[in-house]
């Protein structure tokens, strides 16, 4: 059986432009930025890992293993909450 996933929650703070991602204890930040038509998240302790989710895809490992991931499923809620 497998195992169930922590439930994640999302807050996003217009005025430092950063997104944070909670999975069960874990919390990850991102700067969140306009890229064109789409969306570059930089994780906030390691400004090297850059994401861009655009059109509903993401160009993380997790998006290209499983076609869905953290950084899509954020901007959506975002996107659907009107936070961004």
């Amino acid at each position: 059986m497998a195992s169930k996933k922590p439930a994640r929650s999302y807050s996003y703070n217009r005025t430092t432009g950063t997104l944070h991602i909670r999975s069960g204890k874990l919390e990850t930040g991102y700067f969140l930025d306009r890229a064109g038509d789409g969306w570059e998240l930089t994780k906030l302790l390691d400004r090297g890992t850059v994401y861009t989710v655009r059109a509903g895809a993401c160009n993380c490992k997790g998006f290209r293993s499983h076609s869905r991931c953290k950084h899509r499923d954020a901007l959506a809620h975002m996107q659907a909450s009107g936070r961004v």
